[in-house]
Order: structure tokens, then sequence, then C-alpha cells
């Protein structure tokens, strides 16, 4: 992930997660780097509790990645797509 778009990223988190703290915000920030790394998403969407800002202590980040093919090493990989509602919209969008 480019510095820029990471800045962006960074950026478009702390504006409209305002909810999340410091901590969760860099957490997210870190694994979309490291999704974005392996596999070159088109979109990455958070989405549940964290998204939504009725989360606990306990809550997990949902997290939803459209990737352009299906990679081959995931085990287990789901070959219906399946349709989430209540998405907060895409964190990331392009590349």
């Amino acid at each position: 992930m480019t510095d820029v778009l990471q800045h962006d990223l960074e950026e478009r988190m702390h504006q409209e997660l305002l909810h999340l703290t410091a901590e969760d915000r860099f957490a997210l920030v870190r694994l979309s780097e490291r999704l974005v790394e392996a596999y070159r998403p088109n979109r990455i969407y958070l989405f549940g509790s964290k998204a939504h800002s009725n989360y606990g202590p306990d809550s997990d980040f949902d997290l939803m990645v459209v990737v352009p093919q299906r990679p081959n090493s995931v085990i287990g990989w789901c070959s219906k797509p399946t349709v989430y509602s209540g998405t907060s919209g895409p964190l990331l969008t392009s590349w």
C-alpha cells in the first residue's frame, strides 16, 4: 500500500468511524494493509457492530474482502456470493 493511499485510508477512518478508538482504527488500517498485500482486493467492507458503533469489549472486526478472482490458496472458499446487509460501505475501493 502506498503512503498516500495509507494516509487517505487513515484520514477516511478518522472522519467516518469516529466511534472507534484510535487503537481500533490503527488495527483496522494494519489489517487492511495486510489484506491488500495478500489478496489485492477490489474492496474491503467493514460491517457489523464495529461499523455501526454498537459494539462491546469483546467485539471483533467483521470484514468482507472482495477479490478480483478466486485465490488458490484459500481453503474453504465460498463459491456462492453472500450478500451482507447493513455494511458501512467500502473501506478501500481502488489501488
